[in-house]
């Protein structure tokens, strides 16, 4: 296999991790600490404490990916390790800790010395404890976001091509399961916060959650085209929901300049998607387990199309 060199053809077959849940060493006595953090010292979570040890074991763990015949691995670089320390929000950016970053360059050559094509997750659930609780509310979030991910990108890249005579990383997940983040926070309670549920700050945090991901993806592309690298593929992923207002709406949103939708047809443009999604949907052999929210789902289309109303 050649690093980087697939085609849009050839099917990449992987497992993922994220680091919080797997490499172990955060929250604990001088760890980087997470917005879980609070969490675990309330015994309200389990501690992650040690977690799989993906940290020091990661060359192990790609020697069995490649026994199982697997040809890509996708994991996480965690925003808490990379900057755990916040100096001054108001005039300095947070400390960023490059012997971290050193490290997670050493894993993603590892990976692909393995035989294997790194995924790399620049976000995956977790943000550093010094953001607060509730960070997607806040305007200034993306920002502090796409700075790290500037920082990180280019930092990664320039080691792997200069120290590890690789090249640099082709595929990118921006935000892992946005929808799932602000569903299971602001909707839910599985996620830690402090601010009330509701669907005003499940709009607010989604909003920027998306430009968040807009401002990432323009930073790397921009990494890339100043290094003279090749095009990377960038995108974030949805947790996979027959429900596509908590799904594939938010792709469309992204992509209405792509389809040439302007403002004022945004919505009969989302009409129009969403029933072919249905109907796209009803006809595929997905064996479907009709829970609470699909019944939801549907008495809220029912009765709006009843009423004569549109869903969005």
């Amino acid at each position: 296999m050649k690093y980087g060199a697939h085609s849009p053809a050839e099917f990449l077959w992987g497992v993922a991790t994220s680091a919080y849940q797997a490499e172990g060493g955060y929250n604990g006595a001088g760890e980087p600490k997470t917005n879980w953090a609070a969490a675990e010292e309330a015994r309200e979570v389990v501690p992650s404490g040690r977690a799989a040890e993906f940290w020091t074991r990661f060359r192990d763990d790609f020697a069995l990916c490649r026994e199982l015949g697997l040809n890509a691995f996708r994991l996480s670089i965690e925003w808490s390790r990379v900057q755990p320390t916040l100096v001054d929000r108001a005039s300095a950016p947070p400390l960023f800790d490059y012997d971290a970053l050193d490290h997670y360059a050493e894993m993603l050559a590892a990976c692909r010395h393995a035989g294997l094509e790194p995924i790399v997750t620049l976000h995956h659930f977790v943000h550093p404890a010094w953001l607060g609780p509730d960070p997607w509310l806040l305007p200034e979030s993306a920002v502090l976001f796409s700075r790290y991910v500037t920082e990180t990108v280019r930092y990664l890249n320039c080691k792997l091509t200069e120290s590890h005579q690789l090249p640099p990383i082709h595929y990118y997940i921006t935000v892992n399961e946005p929808n799932m983040l602000v569903l299971n926070t602001y909707l839910g309670s599985q996620f830690p916060s402090r601010a009330p549920a509701g669907l005003k700050n499940f709009i607010a945090a989604l909003t920027e959650l998306l430009r968040g991901h807009v401002l990432a993806y323009n930073c790397v592309h921009d990494i890339y085209r100043d290094q003279g690298w090749p095009e990377p593929a960038v995108s974030f992923n949805n947790h996979c929901s027959d429900i596509y207002w908590s799904d594939k709406l938010w792709l469309d949103l992204l992509s209405l300049r792509t389809a040439s939708v302007e403002r004022a047809g945004v919505e009969d443009h989302m009409q129009t998607q969403a029933q072919r999604f249905a109907a796209a949907f009803e006809h595929a052999p997905v064996p479907l387990h009709r829970d609470l929210p699909y019944w939801a789902g549907a008495l809220l289309k029912k009765n709006s199309e009843r009423a004569g109303r549109p869903l969005l």
